[in-house]
């Protein structure tokens, strides 16, 4: 009898002892773990410091009672889908099949973050009770740096179509008309009606004058566009206000010719921003607003914060005009660089290329609509730059 309660005492003893390094395991595993119960609404039973620091808990001695006291204690208070609503049809697939592999969306309190998870969620065993298991690894870096390959990709390539399509053609102006005019100049100096060959050769001319300034200044638009985001530019807390106002007068000149009046209500953002950034997104979408103005009448550009998409986590931006619009067919290219609405366009179509790459530095979405009953509206969101606010301020 005392030789098999010796023997049941080990056993016990070596159960504890397995359990114990089980548990480690689990802390250390360099994953986000939650272990919750799938018959209580998976309520957790377990944390690990992995998991609080993807929740925005910097502090690993947060404990899971803490949570709990936070009113964060259910698998469905963290985990959203991408429309925002709980992954709750995912936990019932956990249930059907005992093991499902899901991205989702994490929404961390303490700081107002959310982060892209891929999540792989199985049944086991805790504390010797059928548990959910919970494997979440935070992929937002990676999901931020695919698209901004993908980014980098799709300008790469509009700077190819642009070097084989839009350089051509000042090329073979320089190459077609220089020879022309030299061939007069040639002569001038040999025939008697020397002044009508100078002429012909100063037009030659002034056309390779006209491709060459065309060439340098696409050169220019590309160098500008590259040099966004290249990581020297300074944060500061800005007033959008005060951009607004910085932006008024840059482009006072354009304001006042075309009788352009410019309202701005409702906004009293201040965002953590570098300041140029700003300046050239407000700068970029007023002169196109002034630039595409409807002839009857003069450019009237509002600007201020959406309260149409409230679905959106964040403050939406957007400069609305009464100018000629944009048709459907080109609303998707206008972001891209060199697309122009019309040929004959001053400029190089560069403007809302820049804009839109400011805008996904700092993890926003630009997009165009038609404004009522005419004209456009560019709705914007800058997040990063919101989200550093939030930081500092401990919200």
């Amino acid at each position: 009898m005392s030789s098999q309660r010796s023997s049941t005492a080990m056993a016990s003893g070596r159960e504890k002892q397995i359990w114990e390094s089980y548990r480690r395991l689990v802390k250390q595993v360099p994953l986000g773990v939650i272990v919750a119960d799938p018959n209580d609404d998976y309520e957790f039973q377990f944390v690990n410091d992995n998991m609080l620091s993807i929740l925005g808990y910097e502090n690993s001695r947060t404990s899971l009672a803490s949570l709990k006291r936070e009113k964060v204690s259910h698998i469905t208070e963290i985990l959203y889908t991408r429309t925002g609503s709980p992954v709750e049809a995912k936990l019932r697939e956990l249930g059907a099949k005992k093991k499902s592999e899901f991205s989702a969306l994490v929404f961390c309190r303490p700081n107002m973050r959310i982060s892209d998870v891929k999540v792989t969620a199985t049944i086991g065993t805790w504390n010797n009770k059928t548990s959910a298991f919970f494997f979440i690894r935070n992929v937002t870096k990676e999901l931020r740096e695919e698209k901004e390959l993908r980014l980098k990709n799709s300008e790469l390539e509009s700077v190819a179509y642009a070097f084989s399509h839009d350089l051509n053609a000042p090329l073979i102006t320089l190459s077609s008309f220089l020879p022309i005019a030299i061939e007069h100049l040639e002569k001038a100096s040999k025939e008697r009606e020397s002044l009508k060959l100078i002429e012909k050769a100063r037009v030659e001319l002034d056309r390779c004058k006209r491709a060459s300034d065309r060439m340098q200044e696409m050169f220019e638009s590309i160098t500008e566009l590259y040099r966004i985001g290249n990581g020297k530019e300074k944060r500061i807390d800005l007033e959008v206000v005060n951009a607004i106002e910085n932006v008024e007068d840059i482009l006072k000149e354009k304001i006042e010719e075309s009788g352009a009046t410019i309202t701005c209500e409702g906004i009293s953002q201040t965002l953590r921003v570098a300041r140029s950034h700003v300046i050239l997104i407000l700068q970029n979408l007023i002169s196109n607003a002034i630039k595409y103005r409807d002839p009857k009448q003069s450019p009237n550009i509002e600007i201020g914060l959406s309260e149409d998409h409230a679905n959106i986590r964040h403050s939406v931006f957007y400069v609305a005009d009464n100018g000629v619009g944009i048709p459907e067919h080109n609303k998707s290219k206008v972001f891209m660089m060199f697309q122009k609405l019309r040929s004959n366009d001053e400029g190089m179509g560069v403007g809302l290329a820049i804009v839109s790459r400011i805008v996904s530095l700092y993890q926003g979405k630009i997009w165009v609509e038609d404004n009522s009953p005419q004209g456009s509206v560019f709705y914007f969101t800058l997040p990063e730059a919101q989200k550093l606010i939030a930081d500092d301020e401990g919200i």
